[in-house]
């Protein structure tokens, strides 16, 4: 008795059960006079149940809430914190974006574009298991949305006899006019009959009607999360401000979507949320760099399960989707291994991520007048290590103006003391760094930046007898430096002295500094005396891949590209800014070493003026060509990373 009253209840719950998502499974069990009817029909639905529920997600690669959806009583939200598989990524298919669309590997990554049949070419290049998912913006084409509605495109899908795992059904719900009843009614009938469409096709579906039809409106959110498989945020409004149309902090994007995402969750706590970053804060005016979009993702990374890049150019989608890809667990250390950062065994981020180089001109003429420029610089690296993933810093002599000026020199020693313990770095000898400049008589230099200065740091390598030079080691992008500073004019011992470093440090990266190397003017372009340089020292050691320089005040900005003997293309630069306002205003250059791209990309910025230099002589990008022994390894981890732990830290560190 007690096992048919159990039956019972479970055939009335079962009558008063709304299937919305699943009409096919619908059973009228008052109709059924026979007990053994009733137990198949049970029966069937239990493996009706499994099998939507569980085979057919795990057959997509995607992982079902375990209720139907759409189901009346829904759990109440999860404590535990959202965890999943890897984050996907998506963007949106044109042309121009096909270079990237290799770089998506996951299950959960996709393209989504707005399909007929002038597009299907798109199946042919994004390879399973990343989707294509098709956009729609009505259930069927009309006037006032011409494009293809959901209708149109699962029967373009058809005759091209296009499979579903291949597709997802991406939906923009069409928005009626009425009451808020109405208005939730009108919404939650345009999804289901939407699900009803993909359902028959066999695909899932992406439901985005975005922060601009509803940010008025967030009572909508639990409700439609009870009606749909997948939930697209258009983030525009949470990441920039409206006023400024600059990109918020991060720990403040961070909570708008995850009060969005744990409303949702309480609407179907096991719904599954994608996210769209963008690049831009309006159309065509890109706001945010490489660095801020990959921050944005990582900033809220645990809270949703992949995201859309939009607004990117292909360069910058690229990078993006190299870095996402390329993060991996904090790690130690190798024991035995050189130290690469001021904060040794910190953890790690993974190999190709860009990092930068900072070149420091002649910085001679703040001293007497505008010492507060020369450590503002400074000041500025210090603050920004993090943002632009500086790893190294070289100042390339003319330090102060008068040698024997004991107020600049400490004034210069208070403004680089500033990097001390934050970044590598070094610094050159200039000829007004000298007392006598034949006899290389260079005491205060000594004083306040020789050998004794930098001993403590585990990633100073040394100097030369007379400590004039020096060479600093350092690991970034996967690829393992050396970095020398050479004195002025370069004389013999100091080549020999800089061929035994390398010999020693073969299997790094080289780059060189020294204060006098280009002269930039009237066609010419080395200077006599670099010209012994560059065939004793540079020309014949491939792993040099770089030369800085200053000294020409003339010049104030000039680059070359020579080809070394093992045929490789050799960077040298040469920039100073002493000439400009107020001994220089500030100038520095951010060089940027890509490895995934093998680009070595240049820009110029002041912190002084808050401003970006942008002719062709402050901003380009030159290749990066390394010898086989200095490239990225995969799987190299360098040192100067914070634990992904913590996304928000993470988010900080881009």
């Amino acid at each position: 008795m007690a096992r048919h009253n159990r039956t019972k209840g479970l055939v009335q719950w079962l009558n008063t059960a709304r299937w919305r998502s699943h009409p096919g499974l619908s059973v009228n069990f008052k109709q059924q006079g026979n007990v053994v009817l009733r137990r198949l029909a049970i029966g069937s639905f239990v493996v009706g149940l499994a099998f939507w529920g569980w085979v057919l997600p795990r057959a997509l690669g995607q992982s079902r809430p375990a209720e139907p959806i759409g189901q009346a009583e829904v759990a109440p939200p999860s404590t535990e914190k959202h965890t999943g598989p890897a984050l996907g990524i998506g963007f949106l298919w044109t042309l121009r974006s096909q270079q990237v669309a290799g770089k998506l590997r996951s299950e959960k990554d996709f393209v989504d574009t707005i399909l007929d049949e002038r597009k299907l070419d798109v199946f042919e290049k994004v390879r399973p298991p990343v989707r294509v998912a098709c956009i729609s913006l009505s259930l069927e084409q009309n006037e006032g949305r011409p494009f293809r509605g959901v209708k149109e495109t699962i029967e373009t899908l058809r005759r091209a006899n296009i499979p579903p795992e291949r597709v997802v059904i991406a939906y923009n719900p069409e928005r009626r006019p009425g009451t808020p009843s109405q208005e939730i009614d009108n919404l939650v009938e345009s999804v289901r009959r939407a699900e009803r469409m993909a359902k028959a096709y066999g695909a899932p579906l992406l439901v985005g009607p975005g922060l601009r039809e509803m940010e008025q409106r967030e009572h909508l959110y639990p409700e439609l999360a009870k009606h749909c498989d997948i939930w697209l945020i258009q983030s525009q409004r949470l990441q920039f401000d409206p006023v400024t149309r600059k990109p918020v902090g991060m720990e403040e994007y961070r909570q708008k979507v995850k009060r969005i995402a744990d409303s949702l969750r309480k609407g179907n706590p096991r719904i599954r949320i994608h996210v769209q970053v963008m690049a831009a804060a309006k159309r065509g005016t890109v706001m945010l760099t490489t660095n801020q979009v990959v921050a944005s993702v990582m900033a809220i990374k645990d809270l949703v399960d992949a995201v859309r890049i939009y607004g990117a150019s292909p360069e910058v989608l690229g990078q993006v989707i190299d870095r996402l890809r390329t993060l991996r667990p904090a790690v130690s250390r190798p024991a035995g291994d050189p130290v690469t950062s001021s904060r040794p065994g910190a953890g790690g981020i993974d190999s190709q991520r860009p990092f930068s180089i900072v070149m420091l001109p002649d910085t001679q003429n703040y001293l007497p007048k505008w010492p507060e420029s020369f450590a503002a610089q400074t000041d500025w690296i210090r603050r920004n290590r993090e943002r632009e993933n500086i790893a190294f810093v070289t100042h390339i002599g003319d330090v102060v103006n008068d040698p024997n000026g004991s107020e600049e020199w400490e004034a210069a020693d208070r403004a680089m003391s500033q990097l001390d313990g934050v970044v590598p770095w070094g610094v050159c000898l200039g000829n007004h760094d000298c007392e006598d400049y034949g006899s290389r008589d260079a005491r205060e230099f000594l004083r306040h930046f020789g050998p004794q200065r930098f001993r403590k740091y585990p990633w100073y390598g040394g100097a030369s007898d007379n400590g004039l030079n020096s060479y600093q080691l350092f690991s970034a992008g996967g690829i393992d430096c050396v970095a020398l500073h050479l004195e002025l004019d370069v004389p013999d011992p100091a080549i020999a002295w800089a061929k035994q470093v390398l010999a020693r440090h073969s299997s790094r990266a080289a780059i060189v500094s020294t204060h006098s190397y280009l002269h930039g003017l009237d066609g010419i372009g080395r200077e006599k005396s670099a010209e012994n340089v560059w065939n004793k020292l540079i020309r014949n050691h491939p792993q040099i891949f770089m030369v800085l320089c200053g000294h020409i005040t003339d010049a104030v900005e000039y680059h070359q590209i020579s080809v070394n003997d093992a045929g490789n293309k050799v960077l040298e630069m040469l920039a100073d800014y002493q000439k400009r306002d107020h001994g220089g205003d500030g100038w520095l250059q951010m060089i940027r070493i890509a490895p995934a791209s093998h680009e070595i990309q240049v820009r110029t910025y002041s912190p002084v003026l808050d401003r970006w230099e942008t002719d062709a002589d402050s901003r380009f990008v030159a290749p990066l060509a390394l010898p086989a022994q200095c490239r990225p390894r995969p799987g190299r981890v360098q040192a100067d990373v914070i634990s992904s732990a913590d996304p928000t830290a993470i988010a900080r560190a881009y």
